[in-house]
């Protein structure tokens, strides 16, 4: 039986995490000025879509940072 490799996975750097951060500040600012009327997401799709993919790769890089720190 075939060995399947261990998923790896790379910590953002500080400039990635920076430039998504100012991009969702860009967007959080958007919404709201948003009108209930006006095309585009509603709050909890903004946060579905928008904030929470952010908020999962902050937790993630936290982890693996813990878990690689644990490792030294």
């Amino acid at each position: 039986m075939a060995k399947v490799p261990p998923l790896k996975s790379t910590i953002h750097t500080l400039d990635e995490l920076q430039l998504e951060t100012l991009n969702l500040c860009r967007k959080v600012r958007f919404q709201l000025q948003h009108h209930a009327h006006q095309s585009g997401l509603n709050d909890t799709e903004f946060l579905e879509q928008i904030v929470s993919p952010l908020e999962e790769k902050i937790y993630a890089d936290r982890a693996m940072a813990d878990e690689l720190s644990k490792r030294d």
